[in-house]
């Protein structure tokens, strides 16, 4: 949705405030903050676990703030940089250095609470204790969390993401390079090549290589204002349509 938005050069209001309203949504229902300040996106229902596919999320939110597209910069910065601290924990948590595919925060379905500021209809949860643990082994050389350093960085120019990129890459050298490409794992908390997978997904080389480029790489290749990478990271070009900045008669004119 958003990224539609950006892509039509932000002309569709209506796009611009689905998103919006998304991003709300999403702030009050998903999001939760654990004692530790840190914060993930909880399944619908209050489920404790999250997938390592939600880690675009603070991209995506990180996104929204640095095109102007956010309807609430402060609080969408603030989710973006909790949450994906906690994607970037995970790979911390294992002696690979790489993250399983998902994961739970040590805490049971009561244990939650709406991160400070935001309003929960269901009124105040007890909180949960942030601990990540995963609930599987695999690490299937997922893009996610990357792709939100990428954002992250960005948005923030703060070298953090840079150093946490680095030590991803690192781990993946280390752990997924074979002779002829690179393997996902099946178990991170397992070291030895006897733990590899035997394929190597195209998103690797379309999404996390790229992301990983474009997080050292300055700011004047692929900005933001121009570009916009869809799902699979593949750069299109904001359109400038000949009809922005006309009314609907000098559209209909112009038709």
């Amino acid at each position: 949705m958003l990224k539609i938005f950006l892509l039509g050069n932000r002309t569709d209001p209506k796009l611009g405030a689905a998103y919006q309203t998304m991003a709300a949504s999403i702030r009050t229902n998903l999001v939760k903050t654990c004692t530790d300040g840190s914060a993930f996106f909880a399944v619908r229902g209050g489920r404790q676990w999250q997938e390592h596919l939600a880690c675009f999320a603070p991209g995506m939110l990180a996104l929204g703030v640095l095109t102007g597209a956010s309807g609430a910069p402060d609080e969408d910065t603030r989710v973006a940089i909790a949450t994906g601290e906690t994607c970037y924990r995970a790979y911390t948590n294992t002696p690979t250095g790489l993250a399983p595919d998902a994961w739970n925060f040590g805490a049971r379905e009561q244990d939650y609470q709406p991160p400070v500021g935001i309003a929960s209809e269901r009124g105040p949860l007890p909180r949960c204790r942030g601990q990540v643990e995963a609930t599987g082994s695999k690490f299937s050389l997922r893009p996610e969390t990357i792709e939100s350093l990428f954002y992250l960085y960005r948005l923030t120019r703060n070298e953090t993401y840079r150093d946490y990129g680095w030590k991803i890459f690192e781990a993946i050298e280390r752990h997924c390079r074979t002779r002829i490409g690179y393997a996902g794992l099946t178990n991170v908390y397992r070291l030895g090549a006897s733990t590899m997978e035997d394929s190597e997904p195209s998103f690797f080389m379309a999404e996390v290589l790229k992301y990983l480029y474009l997080l050292f790489s300055d700011e004047d290749v692929l900005p933001l204002d121009k570009w916009v990478l869809n799902t699979e990271a593949h750069p299109f070009l904001v359109e400038h349509h000949p009809t922005h900045g006309l009314d609907e008669d000098q559209e209909e004119e112009f038709a």
